[in-house]
């Protein structure tokens, strides 16, 4: 389909489709990606039912002028119907999505292959992270790419035998600062959240090509301090690490702020060493952070920003919004993009949080406060 001066074609099991509707790609920083679409369907064609099989996981494959935009797997099938024709709703999600759905395969050994022994290796003595996603990624056919310090091996880590890969390993990518997504060709990406000082566009309330942005806030998501422990190990004591939030006082009778204001959660890290507990805090700091406010742009009226280049996740924008309570220009990371494409238009809609949000980042300013 070429709309806006962009060709976007839609593959589905190899084969190009060509008469479908409301297309949809949501590109993440830190989850995997996914894609829905709708096309006609006419159940009296024996193609369009063997290319819409429930449950076949075929391939899905979105171009934008001959280049991969994505790549993945068709999950849902969802078909319907009217007085006038039959439609089918398709979704799917990125090649490594099946990590959010699957356990280890039982009887994995050793760089991933099967082992006589049937039983699931729950256990990773001194791995790094780089190690112990190969393994477990290598039996779905994902190959893993690292952006960033993979950090130490941890000492001893388990992943119990009812527990989804994805959850596993997101959980240590947190603990050595990384997140977890795609890349464009389906295999599995590691990579730090972007530093602050290079904004790729600004956005003022009032400007085109801003036509209004929604804030959600999560006051319950949100602490006076956090206290993280390392767990203790056979002859080595755990530790302690506590981060007080500058931006909320303690309340503890030092004049500090409301007693109301008190609001410690204290969490737990098993797989961590005691020194490097401090950096496993500062990451659930920052992901603090990250889910107590976000804000999501209007549609923008295409899929590439005033300087023609692609909206991406993981990069900033700088974003003055009174409205929002964004009262002072704010950079802020690019969490996700959605990208919709219908007969008519291309558009664009930008998630955003507060920068430094998945690499530990204590922001030095917050927008509501002048």
């Amino acid at each position: 389909m070429d709309i806006q001066n962009e060709s976007v074609e839609l593959y589905l099991g190899g084969t190009l489709l060509t008469h479908w509707t409301e297309l949809e790609v949501k590109l993440s920083t830190d989850s995997f990606d996914t894609v829905s679409f709708s096309a006609p369907f006419d159940p009296s064609r024996q193609e369009l039912r063997e290319l819409f099989q429930p449950f076949s996981y075929k391939p899905i494959k979105v171009t934008l002028n001959g280049d991969d935009l994505f790549t993945g797997t068709m999950i849902g099938v969802d078909p319907g119907f009217d007085a006038n024709s039959g439609t089918v709703q398709i979704t799917g999600y990125a090649q490594p999505g099946v990590l959010e759905d699957c356990t280890a395969p039982s009887g994995l050994g050793r760089k991933g292959r099967r082992s006589a022994q049937g039983a699931v290796p729950l256990t990773f003595t001194k791995a790094t992270l780089r190690d112990i996603a190969n393994q477990l990624c290598e039996p779905f056919g994902l190959t893993c790419e690292f952006r960033g310090d993979v950090g130490a091996p941890f000492e001893k880590v388990a992943i119990k035998l009812d527990e989804k890969i994805h959850k596993f390993l997101a959980e240590l990518a947190k603990q050595r600062g990384l997140v977890m997504t795609n890349n464009v060709d389906g295999s599995v990406l590691f990579w730090q959240s972007i530093k602050r000082g290079v904004p790729v566009v600004q956005l003022v309330q009032g400007q085109s090509p801003l036509t209004g942005v929604q804030a959600a806030f999560s006051p319950q998501e949100y602490y006076s301090e956090i206290t993280g422990y390392a767990a203790a190990r056979r002859r080595k004591a755990g530790s302690v690490y506590t981060y007080v939030n500058p931006w909320l006082g303690s309340g503890i009778d030092d004049g500090s702020g409301p007693i109301n204001q008190h609001r410690p959660h204290s969490c737990k890290f098993d797989d961590t060493e005691r020194g490097d507990a401090p950096a496993a805090t500062r990451a659930k700091v920052g992901r603090m952070f990250a889910n107590m406010a976000s804000w999501v742009t209007e549609p923008l009226p295409s899929w590439r920003d005033p300087d023609g280049k692609l909206w991406d996740p993981n990069t900033s924008m700088t974003l003055l919004a009174p409205s929002a309570m964004i009262y002072k220009e704010t950079e802020l990371l690019i969490r996700d993009v959605v990208l919709r494409c219908s007969a008519e238009k291309l558009t664009a809609v930008l998630g955003l949080v507060l920068p430094g949000a998945f690499s530990g980042e204590i922001p030095d300013s917050l927008p509501w406060i002048e």
